[in-house]
């Protein structure tokens, strides 16, 4: 088992399935990806490996999305494969990035969230602040497709009675959708952190990066 950034993989390199380990400090560029090496998919990253790419918190926004994907649709996207399946080297992939709503039920809202923060252009990811006001909105404005089950189970055999009505539940789409906002409004506090408003501790920088995980540990200055 190999660990390694995907900035330091060449093009067409084989690898097979693989899973990503969360890292602090690193963004979704630099998560840390374990592979076997009798893999049976090339992976081309989009970024040369010889060009040095710096984290940002468009990294970030960009693995919350990747998270929302797998939360929605049980798979990573591409060039992932599902990584709760250890050892399996022959697991089909994604060659291109499919809808979420083509492998599961999903509401359009949620699912224009989702492929937003997976844009390929950093720029048109939205800030953290655009994406938190957006879920939330979009929770408000949620119909009764934000109702349908993401794993809908199985049809049982035999007549039954219509169900009694029952107030709508938002425990499918909210289930996801309200700790995609908590992770959101923890980009708010690494959003702010880049621009300038809140001072890095030193003790807290890994290679000069930043990452979801140390703005939830970080302390905000108190005045006196």
């Amino acid at each position: 088992m190999d660990e390694l950034s995907p900035e330091a993989l060449p093009d067409g390199t084989l690898w097979g399935s693989w899973r990503v380990k969360r890292r602090a400090g690193y963004g979704t560029y630099g998560a840390v990806y374990q592979a076997h090496r009798r893999g049976r998919f090339h992976w081309k990253h989009r970024r040369s490996v010889n060009t040095h790419y710096q984290a940002t918190p468009a990294d970030d926004v960009y693995a919350l999305g990747v998270t929302a994907y797998r939360l929605c649709t049980g798979i990573y996207p591409p060039p992932a494969t599902d990584p709760s399946i250890v050892g399996d080297d022959g697991r089909d992939t994604q060659e291109v990035l499919v809808p979420p709503s083509q492998l599961k039920p999903l509401a359009p809202a949620l699912e224009r969230l989702i492929l937003r923060m997976l844009s390929d252009r950093p720029q048109d990811r939205g800030s953290a602040v655009e994406l938190a006001s957006a879920m939330e909105a979009a929770a408000d404005a949620a119909g009764a497709e934000a109702d349908v089950p993401l794993n809908p189970s199985s049809r049982t055999s035999g007549v039954t009675s219509p169900p009694a009505p029952a107030p709508r539940q938002a425990g499918n789409w909210s289930g996801v959708l309200l700790p995609l906002i908590a992770g959101v409004l923890i980009l708010v506090v690494e959003s702010l952190r880049w621009e300038g408003f809140l001072a890095p501790p030193s003790g807290m920088t890994d290679g000069g990066t930043g990452g979801v995980a140390d703005a939830a540990v970080e302390e905000l200055p108190v005045s006196r």
